[in-house]
């Protein structure tokens, strides 16, 4: 059976809609947040471009093109301007919204006259970039903590990487050429699209649903799982003990703890043994967290830890810093073929250096972790310090 693109383009509509129904119905379910609303946009965008598809198809309109090629964008974008907000950061609505303005209006300065891939090359490089920075977002942020985060990210980057292609083949052979329509063409890019949208609709809803849960969790004041403070009872403690403590001109260190392991060992093992593993890991941590000191779990993160150490300065931190390596090299978790040790990468925060704001040292402390991981793991990085790393 051989379907024309007419018929693949109401199919493809359909599936679209299908998708995008059910994301909104399952967030707008709960109570919405910037994410949702963020998702929802890009949801809709792919219902305008199908029915701009659809209108183009019927009767071809240089406006209908348009309109599809800034939807077509905007689902991209919008996609990243969620994952942004997932992971605590400005969603940075207006640049999404201005690259698919881009795509449109270049279709609208061509004018009618234009064929139909006028400014066809700006709507594939917003989709390919759109999709990229998505994927990777997802996978330097929180969201890979979950499998269905990188589920999402897979599809995406698979949806980048072909866009990619065709741009390439777009420049090079043209959109009339044999290579364009057999390779990239758009019988093909519709059954690609409707599998990558109709992919990360389940992806999204099984991400929200999982993280509606940690966050009812974490409500607690101490994780189930890993028997560290959750936000809602660590920071109101933690921002007494620094206010405390710049009165009394005494020092302070905040610290990062993030296992280096664990989003291996999920995509691996499953989530099980990932949470297994995170669990030693609070463990661990608390056995050498001092008797005055504060240790939390970073809830958007999922998998990191924070611990506030009293009266200490950066010298003394790096120290107990040893220790807790030392300690987790001693603690080892079972897999199913084998045991392993899970190391750490820890960032240091110094009140003398970054001052007595909770959301400073902890940024500080967030920047050296992350410079800890970047340079191997199983490091200890002072913000602010000249040394830099210190290894084990």
């Amino acid at each position: 059976m051989t379907l024309d693109p007419l018929t693949l383009d109401v199919v493809a509509g359909a599936v679209v809609l299908l998708s995008a129904t059910l994301f909104v119905a399952e967030a707008w379910s709960r109570r919405a947040q910037a994410v949702d609303r963020l998702w929802s946009l890009a949801f809709a965008a792919a219902i305008a471009a199908s029915l701009a598809t659809l209108a183009d198809a019927f009767q071809p309109s240089w406006v209908a093109r348009a309109l599809g090629n800034a939807a077509q964008v905007a689902v991209l974008w919008f996609m990243w301007s969620g994952v942004r907000a997932c992971g605590g950061r400005r969603p940075l609505v207006g640049v999404a919204v201005g690259a698919a303005a881009v795509a449109g209006l270049g279709v609208l300065a061509v004018g009618p006259a234009g064929d139909p891939w006028a400014a066809g090359g700006l709507m594939l490089v917003g989709v390919a970039v759109g999709a990229l920075i998505s994927g990777v977002a997802i996978l330097r942020g929180p969201l890979r903590q979950f499998q269905s985060g990188i589920a999402l990210a897979v599809l995406l980057l698979v949806m980048g990487t072909y866009t990619v292609f065709r741009f390439v083949l777009y420049i090079t052979q043209g959109p009339y050429s044999d290579a364009f329509t057999t390779y990239a063409g758009s019988e093909l890019t519709t059954l690609v699209v409707t599998l990558v949208l109709n992919g990360s609709a389940f992806s999204m809803v099984s991400l929200r649903v999982a993280q509606t849960t940690r966050s009812v969790l974490l409500r607690h004041h101490f994780d189930a799982a890993t028997g560290a403070r959750t936000p809602a009872s660590f920071e109101p403690r933690a921002l007494d003990a620094l206010r405390d403590a710049e009165e009394r001109g005494r020092q302070m260190c905040f610290v990062v703890v993030e296992p280096d392991d664990v989003t291996a060992i999920r995509l691996a093992f499953g989530g099980n043994y990932a949470d297994e593993a995170l669990a030693l890991c609070g463990e661990t941590v608390a056995m050498v967290v001092p008797p005055r000191g504060l240790i939390g779990i970073d809830a958007p993160h999922g998998a990191r830890f924070e611990v506030l150490l009293r009266d200490m300065g950066a010298a003394e931190a790096e120290e107990w810093a040893a220790g807790l390596r030392t300690e987790f090299l001693h603690a080892t978790f079972e897999l199913p073929s084998s045991r392993v040790r899970v190391t750490v990468s820890i960032g240091l925060a110094s009140s003398l250096d970054h001052g007595y704001d909770l959301a400073t040292l902890r940024a500080a402390g967030q920047r050296a972790a992350r410079e800890a991981s970047e340079q191997g793991g199983n490091l200890t990085v002072t913000a602010g310090a000249g040394a830099g790393a210190l290894a084990l």
